[in-house]
């Protein structure tokens, strides 16, 4: 596979897209995103929002044929100040209806509330489009951060709602922290991965 390469602003649409492709079966993302008419569009605007959210810190990359992402925040970076938050809730709010949107941050706090402090990189969103699942996109867009993480000798961590994404990221050599009950229907699991020295 071909190097990966720093996601531009101008790939924001195709990115997108991409993403919106390959988490239509998310059950964190159907959780949160509304449940009517505009749930395509509200997926659309939740990852317009993360990336926004990660590429000021440089570290959002791609595959060179667009079929795979992973927007990756740097130590001490991932949270969101007061500001961003309150920029970012018009939006969140078209994603997942102003009704939810008050209830939906109340559970989020559950998951926020185990992420760990240690130096770590946070990878906020990996997606690969179903179209080249299989095919080692993902173990590719995990490679050059874990690799500068064990350099660096600091972790990484994500969060995952799909079950049988914990083999695939206990082979990179994760491990589940948290389990953390979003609804009858959602699941996240919280993942650790310790540098290998």
């Amino acid at each position: 596979m071909a190097e990966l390469r720093p996601i531009e602003r101008a790939d924001a649409a195709e990115v997108t897209r991409m993403l919106s492709r390959a988490f239509v079966d998310d059950p964190f993302l159907n959780w949160f995103l509304r449940k009517d008419a505009g749930h395509a569009a509200g997926s659309d605007l939740f990852f317009q929002v993360a990336l926004e959210l990660s590429l000021p810190h440089g570290q959002a990359v791609m595959t060179p044929d667009g079929g795979g992402a992973a927007l990756w925040f740097p130590p001490d970076r991932w949270q969101m100040g007061f500001w961003s938050l309150l920029r970012m809730a018009p939006r969140m709010a078209k994603a997942t209806s102003w009704r939810r949107l008050l209830g939906v941050a109340r559970k989020l706090d559950k998951v926020l509330k185990v992420h760990p402090h240690p130096p770590h990189r946070y990878l906020y969103v990996l997606g690969v489009d179903p179209a080249q699942q299989g095919r080692g996109v993902g173990a590719a867009l995990l490679g050059p951060a874990l690799a500068d993480c064990d350099a660096r000798g600091i972790g990484a961590y994500l969060e995952t709602s799909k079950e049988k994404n914990l083999g695939f990221y206990q082979k990179h050599g994760f491990r589940v922290r948290d389990e953390v009950v979003l609804s009858p229907e959602c699941t996240v699991w919280t993942m650790w991965r310790e540098p290998i020295k």
